[in-house]
């Protein structure tokens, strides 16, 4: 899912900044990495968005990719919690 959501932001980017003046997202390349770099908040330094579109694009990404890495996050602590509860409920009626 989270693959997806950089594809198509990097591509929706890379449309809406390769051909505006004093864009630096000017190539596929360019479009994912700064998609990438956008879904883990980290920013993409040098590349950012200079069109309104590419700006939209940029904060559907950021709202959906800070939500879709949250729910991972949930997802696999919640894992974590029920592993060590049934180790925990194993090793009680063992005692």
């Amino acid at each position: 899912m989270a693959v997806l959501l950089v594809v198509i932001s990097g591509a929706a980017v890379l449309s809406a900044e390769r051909f505006a003046p004093h864009a630096t997202i000017t190539t596929p390349s360019d479009a994912l990495w700064w998609a990438l770099t956008e879904l883990t908040t980290a920013g993409g330094g040098n590349l950012s968005p200079v069109t309104i579109e590419g700006r939209l694009i940029a904060s559907f990404l950021l709202i959906f990719g800070l939500g879709l890495l949250a729910s991972m996050t949930a997802y696999i602590a919640s894992w974590v919690l029920r592993e060590f509860n049934i180790a925990k409920t194993d090793q009680s009626k063992a005692d």
